[in-house]
């Protein structure tokens, strides 16, 4: 039990590291004035996930970034 909670915590420690990068990655290129189509295959490319993936996190960022900006 307690290697498959210690498991679990590894692989959401991971996943967040993702997310970060993910999130680094969209607010440079949101800078640069890229469109959402080049944002979710740089996303692709650097961090090795499926379109599906990548636009969650896109999706993601533009509500917590709707949200702060309220």
């Amino acid at each position: 039990m307690c290697e498959a909670v210690e498991n679990y915590g590894y692989r959401k420690e991971a996943e967040g590291r993702v997310e970060g990068r993910a999130y680094e990655i969209i607010a440079l290129m949101l800078e640069t004035g890229a469109d959402d189509e080049a944002i979710i295959a740089r996303l692709m490319s650097r961090l090795e996930i499926s379109k599906e993936r990548a636009i969650e996190y896109y999706n993601a960022y533009k509500k917590q970034e709707g949200k702060a900006e309220k």
